[in-house]
């Protein structure tokens, strides 16, 4: 078994095809919920169109082009191919964000076989309630 902690948290979800739909790094595991919090960017050309038409209708960033900053959490019901995140340029690059204290608008629950953006306003208020809770706890 692999543990991600080996990777310095610097994570990679695939989709079932083997091709990248997340990179990023896990920011802590919420004893509530079984997922993992992720702060990274959604690959644009590997997620449904539909998806990506959505995030860019609302507030978003970009890390570069075709590169959404977002936070996640995995759904761990389901499929999650995760590999080690091996650029190490966008590391640094995620590295400056996070430096930064940034807390990207794009929300999202994610596995290998499917990708939720949550745009209401509950589903943020729950997403950023625990966010809070497991980020603020997993820091001190």
């Amino acid at each position: 078994q692999v543990r991600t902690s080996d990777w310095g948290g610097w994570i990679e979800i695939a989709n079932t095809d083997g091709t990248a739909l997340f990179q990023g790094k896990i920011v802590a595991t919420s004893r509530e919920y079984a997922g993992a919090l992720l702060f990274g960017v959604l690959v644009e050309k590997n997620a449904p169109e539909a998806l990506v038409a959505a995030i860019k209708a609302g507030p978003h960033a970009n890390l570069g082009e075709g590169l959404v900053l977002a936070r996640g959490l995995t759904d761990p019901g389901k499929q999650l191919i995760m590999t080690q995140l091996e650029d190490i340029d966008l590391i640094d690059r995620l590295h400056e964000v996070m430096d930064q204290g940034v807390k990207p608008d794009t929300c999202l629950v994610l596995n290998s076989t499917a990708l939720q953006h949550l745009d209401t306003e509950e589903g943020v208020a729950q997403f950023e309630q625990m966010w809070e809770k497991a980020v603020v706890a997993a820091g001190s």
